[in-house]
């Protein structure tokens, strides 16, 4: 509807000739033409993300993982699936994935290969800008470390001056840059990066070293990377035990609900480890169970125990 800067033809309807960024309901719009057009392909949203698209081919699942305008598509034909796209749509950089959403997806070669592991994910691009944003910012070259955390430094028990305001924003955004860099799978500044969040509202100086060096060991390490294994582990390597839950709960029962996406693939094995005390014992409770690997793509989170009591089918 035109504004009142429209002059004489405010308050007529208008139709927009191209897109402009910054309208209020255009990416509602283009969301729900690229859903359509998904529908149409015979793809379904999952109920665990609503942009997380699942087709049923059968004997398989194949998904489409949409984040605005950007398309990630797994399947036996992947490249079938983003040429039907290019119908409706002009895409770009359609190929292999490479970056997405801040984190590099690297092919492997050599021994990893050999052994059934072809793709790793890694954070090294957003780690190499972080901390050349970051050295930048403090007008030197961040020293190297081997390790994210002194052995012998205790956050709590600092008692250096405080930061200025200045410095406690800068501290705010180390933090919260290393927080997307556990996003990205750097796992191994986790526990650092906690310990120091702890104390976002009133930093001292101390922490604010203690999270630069953070980022001296992300410069000393930046090529960190989590492997893709699909191979199936060898369970009988592992000790589990069967606890029977109807001694405690005897009516107690959550059904699968009647929607849940039918089983396809190869079966996958699972463990849930139950740490709650409820049974006043002395020890955590562990329980196996076989279900199909395309079916944790499924609604909520749940068990539905049968009658030897042991075997659980679990749904995420």
């Amino acid at each position: 509807m035109a504004g009142p800067e429209f002059g004489e033809n405010a308050g007529e309807p208008m139709i927009i000739d191209k897109g402009l960024y910054g309208l209020r309901s255009s990416s509602a719009r283009f969301h729900e033409h690229l859903g359509t057009k998904l529908r149409t392909m015979g793809y379904r949203p999952s109920k665990a993300d609503p942009d997380l698209w699942m087709k049923d081919c059968g004997t398989h699942y194949e998904y489409i993982a949409t984040y605005v305008d950007d398309v990630l598509a797994f399947g036996r034909d992947p490249l079938s699936t983003i040429n039907e796209l290019k119908w409706d749509y002009t895409l770009k950089g359609i190929g292999m994935p490479e970056y997405y959403l801040g984190g590099d997806m690297i092919d492997l070669d050599g021994t990893w290969v050999s052994e059934g592991v072809n793709t790793a994910l890694s954070a090294r691009t957003y780690a190499k800008n972080v901390v050349d944003k970051y050295e930048k910012l403090f007008n030197e070259s961040f020293r190297e470390f081997k390790s994210p955390m002194e052995a012998n430094y205790h956050p709590k028990e600092d008692d250096s001056p405080l930061c200025d305001p200045k410095m406690a924003s800068v501290y705010h955004g180390l933090i919260g840059s290393a927080n997307c860099l556990i996003t990205l799978r750097r796992y191994d500044v986790i526990y650092a990066t906690n310990a120091l969040s702890r104390y976002g509202m009133a930093p001292r100086l101390g922490h604010l070293k203690a999270m630069k060096r953070v980022f001296g060991y992300l410069k000393k390490f930046p090529h960190g990377k989590i492997l893709m294994d699909p191979n199936y582990l060898d369970h009988s390597l592992y000790q589990t035990e069967d606890y029977s839950w109807t001694e405690f709960y005897p009516d107690a029962e959550e059904e699968i609900p009647e929607d849940m996406p039918e089983p396809r693939g190869k079966p996958a094995r699972t463990t849930t480890y139950v740490d709650a005390d409820h049974a006043h014992d002395s020890h955590e409770k562990v329980c196996d169970c076989s279900t199909s690997f395309d079916q944790l793509h499924a609604s909520g989170v749940g068990f539905k125990e049968t009658e030897d009591g042991g075997n659980f089918n679990i749904w995420i």
